[in-house]
């Protein structure tokens, strides 16, 4: 079964590999890798589910992009 690293996930999508890890943090259990020599391989159904929800926010609190483009705009 191939794996991926998680290093090299984060750099195929472009997001940090805290971002990776954050979301495996929010997948089922099924998904959950396995650490081998101390490193996550993330299988293909693990990776495709990160792949899938890439876009969703990894924090509550991020302020929208509108909202930080308001703001800069009433600075000026």
């Amino acid at each position: 079964m191939a794996t991926i690293s998680v290093k090299k996930l984060s750099e195929e999508l472009g997001i940090s590999k805290q971002a990776v890890h954050k979301r495996i943090e929010q997948l089922p259990d099924r998904f959950q890798p396995k650490k081998v020599d101390g490193i996550y391989e993330l299988t293909a159904e693990t990776a495709d589910a990160i792949r899938k929800n890439k876009k969703a926010s990894t924090t509550v609190n991020q302020p929208s992009v509108d909202a930080v483009d308001a703001l800069k705009n009433a600075n000026k």
